[in-house]
């Protein structure tokens, strides 16, 4: 799902038709065997809310997810678990686990046997924080493990799931009203989709490259992955249209002679010299490249997420097509 989200060729349509049929062959199985849930509908009492991600440590998501955790700790009436699904325990994921009363590595446990542990922790409303990305556990949500069902940050679209009763958002990503026919769940708009925490190491904000260069900079520091040979073709225009504009490309792989993208570029009469590579670093040397950027460009149809947040908290605005 996650692959075929990023193809041009696959519509809206073919796309949403896609995720319900992983639904149909997953969950629908599974339906008549959902548990009847016996949680307390008594209002005053302390609510458990379970957290679901195989991203809980130095991921883009804990940097939405981390501050939402600290909001929600100080408040007496929910009692916080974390279900995590990845075998990595860095500091981000001890920082987390700071935030969380209850912690709870599932690596290696089994669909079933995770959705039988958080019927058994009682859990009252369950979020899933991966959708159809690496290491999600939507095989166990699937089974309906508690009553309220929510996904939500880890990908930018539907479950294709009737076991997952809704999906949050914010009027600027899903416009009320344009995209509730794309999704199995029920649309929540929340004022903002998710908070942001930037690296606390971050650089401080430059003074634009073209005060000095005299040229404009663009950049893209998305995975090569998004970068196909159409978003090529329409930033060539804009490199062409500004002849002696500059394009730095970050986050590439270490392996790679940029073979590929070198000849689409040239394809569209942009020579090499025109081109800045650079292979995926630390965060603090990714953030300092912002420094060449006048302007960076999305990708499509997968837009950017987590770096253009990056790039708009180093001071560089991004330039992309609404979808």
């Amino acid at each position: 799902m996650f692959s075929i989200s990023q193809n041009e060729a696959v519509d809206a349509a073919a796309l949403f038709a896609e995720h319900c049929r992983f639904g149909a062959q997953f969950e629908a199985p599974l339906r008549a065997q959902w548990p009847q849930h016996g949680n307390s509908r008594e209002p005053a009492r302390c609510l458990q809310v379970g957290f679901v991600s195989g991203d809980l440590y130095n991921h883009a998501v804990a940097s939405f997810i981390e501050p939402v955790l600290v909001h929600l700790a100080a408040y007496a009436s929910l009692s916080l678990h974390a279900y995590a699904n990845h075998p990595t325990d860095d500091s981000v994921t001890q920082r987390l686990r700071g935030h969380v009363k209850h912690w709870h590595p599932v690596v290696g446990l089994s669909d079933a046997a995770l959705a039988e542990k958080i019927r058994a922790d009682g859990i009252d409303i369950l979020i899933d924080l991966s959708g159809h990305t690496s290491k999600h556990r939507l095989l166990s949500f699937v089974r309906k493990p508690a009553p309220v069902q929510v996904s939500w940050i880890g990908y930018p679209g539907t479950t294709g799931l009737s076991s997952m009763d809704y999906y949050l958002s914010d009027r600027f990503i899903l416009p009320p009203g344009q995209f509730d026919h794309q999704f199995t769940e029920k649309l929540v708009y929340l004022p903002a989709n998710a908070p942001f925490l930037p690296a606390a190491y971050a650089p401080l904000v430059n003074d634009l490259p073209a005060l000095s260069h005299g040229y404009l900079t663009f950049g893209s520091f998305n995975r090569p992955s998004k970068i196909s040979r159409a978003v090529i073709a329409l930033w060539s225009q804009l490199l062409r249209a500004l002849p002696d504009s500059r394009m730095v490309l970050g986050a590439m792989r270490e392996d790679d002679q940029y073979d590929t993208l070198t000849a689409w570029f040239a394809e569209e009469r942009i020579a090499r010299e025109r081109l800045d590579f650079h292979p995926r670093s630390g965060m603090r040397n990714y953030l300092a490249l912002h420094h060449q950027v006048d302007v960076c460009l999305d990708t499509f149809p997968y837009n950017g997420g987590t770096t253009t947040y990056h790039a708009l908290w180093m001071g560089v605005p991004t330039l992309t097509l609404a979808g």
